[in-house]
């Protein structure tokens, strides 16, 4: 029986993908379609929000958990949103996607997965400088990278946080885009947060990521 890749708050699959070459790959988001589904691809998803997890993940054992991923979103901790936090804070935004990153560590403590790793970017969850609102439970990032670290030719720097080996880099240069594309380096990083290029995991650190953790 394949161990169980577990991939939280993944809508597109693209950091979760490289595990299924050896492992059972499950994604869990809200987005998806209510209840199990089974792609073409032979990765599964559960559609629900995090409070329907428990009952989904009954049955699959804390040892069948090999690896657990989690990008929670980071619409209200990211700097770029920084001069709208006061407001966030006040009408409890902020308060419910913090209990969202509490959820991942939960069942981190819960599954004991030999690999995991919390992706979330620059900004006040947890940082460098100690003062993020989860600092405590996180620490400092234990890795920091740009897509063009591991392929992609852009940047967009996000942080990880966990038990993993860091991956090799393989880093290009970043390149503009024209002909009615976004331009510039950083253009993934000025998209909306709704915007679903911005949510996707970069698939050069995913294949990176994976090559590095997968056994």
């Amino acid at each position: 029986m394949k161990p169980i890749c577990l991939s939280l708050f993944d809508y597109s699959g693209v950091w979760a993908a490289p595990w299924a070459k050896t492992h059972r790959v499950i994604l869990m988001d809200a987005r998806h379609p209510p209840g199990w589904t089974v792609g073409d691809d032979g990765i599964e998803r559960w559609g629900g929000p995090s409070k329907t997890w428990g009952n989904a993940l009954v049955g699959l054992g804390r040892t069948r958990v090999d690896c657990l991923l989690a990008a929670p979103p980071c619409t209200h901790f990211s700097k770029a949103g920084a001069q709208h936090w006061a407001a966030k804070d006040a009408d409890g935004r902020t308060a419910a996607h913090l209990r969202l990153v509490a959820e991942s560590l939960r069942w981190v403590d819960i599954l004991c997965p030999r690999v995991w790793a919390l992706e979330n970017p620059p900004g006040r969850l947890a940082n460098k400088s100690g003062t993020g609102l989860m600092q405590e439970e996180l620490g400092l990032p234990r890795y920091e990278f740009d897509p063009c670290d591991h392929g992609d030719a852009h940047r967009k720097r996000t942080y990880l946080w966990g038990e993993f080996t860091i991956p090799g880099r393989h880093p290009v240069e970043p390149v503009k885009f024209t002909n009615g594309v976004p331009s510039g380096r950083n253009w993934l990083a000025r998209l909306s947060s709704n915007d679903e290029r911005r949510r996707t995991t970069p698939s050069g650190f995913a294949r990176d990521f994976y090559e590095a953790n997968k056994s």
